[in-house]
C-alpha cells in the first residue's frame, strides 16, 4: 500500500467523519489536510495503545522527534507527508507541537474539577486542529478562524461526551465526579454550550468558501446533538457512539455555501 493510500485508509476509518469533510477541501491543499486529519488519529489512538502513562509519554516524543525534529520516523507512511506539509505551508513546529502537548492530558489522573474545565480539555485541541487546518487551506482571515472556532468548540464538547463510556474504560475521568447534578445534567449542560457554539459560527459573518471543510461538520454536529436529546442526555447510551458522516447533507450545504 503506498504511503497515501494508507493515510486515506487510516483518516477514513479512524475518523469517518472528518474524512468526509475533507473530501470537499480543493485537490491541491486536500492530501496535506487528510494528512493532518490522519496525525490527529494517531496521537488519539497513543492512550488506548500505552498500557502506562509513560509509554505514551514516549510515544508522543517519538511524533515530535520524529515530524518535528526530522530525527528517524521515515518507516512510517505518515511522517515524510507531515514533514513535507510543514515545509510547503511554512508552520511555525510550534503549532503542530501544541497539538502533542494538549495530547499529554490524555494521561492525566485527575477528572476536571469542574464544568468549565472539561469543557477546555474537550475544545482545546479540537480548536487548534481547525486553526492549522486553516492555515492548509489558505483560510486563516479573522471571521473564518471566529466560525471555524465555533464549530471545533461544539465538535470538541459532543465528541467528549460521545467518548465518556470508552474513555471510563481506559480509566480516564473527563467530567467532574463532585458536581451535585448527574451525568445526565452534566451532558445536558455540556451539550447546550456546543449548540450555542454551533449558533455563533452559523452567525459569523465573512467567511469564506476556502472554510468549508472546517464549517460543514456543524452538520455532523448537529445530528449528535439529536442523537444526544434522543438518549435522554445519557451520553453512556452506546447509539451514540456511532459516526454520523452525512455525505449528502454535506454535498448539499456545500453548494448552497451555507452551513
Amino acid at each position: 500500500m503506498s504511503s497515501a493510500a494508507h493515510i486515506l485508509d487510516l483518516l477514513r476509518h479512524g475518523d469517518r467523519e472528518r474524512f468526509v469533510a475533507a473530501l470537499f477541501a480543493p485537490p491541491d491543499r486536500r492530501d496535506d489536510l487528510i494528512a493532518l486529519y490522519a496525525l490527529n488519529v494517531e496521537l488519539a489512538r497513543i492512550r488506548e495503545q500505552a498500557r502506562e502513562p509513560i509509554a505514551g509519554l514516549i510515544r508522543l516524543q517519538w511524533w515530535r522527534d520524529s515530524v518535528l525534529g526530522g530525527q528517524g520516523g521515515d518507516g512510517h507512511p505518515l511522517v515524510g507527508p507531515l514533514r513535507a506539509l510543514i515545509a510547503r505551508h511554512r508552520l511555525d513546529p510550534e503549532r503542530i507541537d501544541r497539538l502533542l502537548i494538549l495530547r499529554e492530558r490524555d494521561f492525566a489522573d485527575e477528572p476536571p474539577p469542574d464544568l468549565a474545565a472539561a469543557e477546555e480539555l474537550a475544545t482545546a485541541g479540537p480548536v487548534a486542529l481547525a486553526d492549522l487546518a486553516l492555515t492548509l487551506l489558505a483560510a486563516d482571515d479573522e471571521a473564518n478562524r471566529a466560525a471555524a472556532a465555533g464549530v471545533a468548540r461544539a465538535w470538541g464538547l459532543l465528541g467528549h461526551l460521545r467518548a465518556l463510556a470508552h474513555h471510563r474504560a481506559l480509566g480516564r475521568r473527563t467530567v467532574p465526579e463532585s458536581a451535585e447534578e448527574g451525568l445526565s445534567a452534566q451532558a445536558r449542560a455540556l451539550a447546550d454550550r456546543a449548540a450555542a457554539a454551533l449558533a455563533a459560527a452559523r452567525a459569523q459573518r465573512g467567511t469564506t468558501p476556502a472554510a468549508l471543510p472546517l464549517l460543514l461538520p456543524a452538520l455532523q454536529a448537529d445530528a449528535h446533538l439529536r442523537a444526544l436529546r434522543r438518549a435522554g442526555w445519557n451520553p453512556l447510551d452506546p447509539a451514540l457512539a456511532r459516526p454520523r458522516p452525512r455525505p449528502l447533507a454535506l454535498t448539499w450545504a456545500a453548494w448552497r455555501r451555507r452551513i
